[in-house]
């Protein structure tokens, strides 16, 4: 099986890509680092994991978004073809209005 590898200027492209997803969308990506560094992180992965397999309707495209453990196609749809950080943005407005 041939792997491609991962140059160093790669890493930094992703890296500067997901520090610009976190900040477009009001996230810390040190915070996000860490956690995924952590062994919390690696909990949450495997929990992640099993619900994943025991989505239904079962997962058919990826990536698959999933907020609040609902499945929409308007947030998908939002998500994948428009803009994620948009999505994210109304559900903590809703969250914040709700509280209020």
């Amino acid at each position: 099986m041939i792997t491609k590898q991962r140059s160093f200027k790669s890493d930094e492209l992703i890296i500067a890509y997901i520090t610009w997803c976190a900040n477009s969308t009001n996230l810390n990506w040190k915070e996000i680092d860490e956690c995924a560094s952590s062994n919390r992180g690696k909990q949450l992965l495997v929990e992640a994991g099993r619900k994943t397999k025991s989505l239904k309707p079962r997962l058919t495209f990826v990536p698959t978004v999933v907020i609040n453990e609902k499945y929409s196609n308007r947030d998908q749809n939002q998500a994948v073809y428009v803009d994620f950080g948009r999505l994210i943005e109304d559900y903590r407005k809703e969250i914040k209005n709700n509280n209020n």
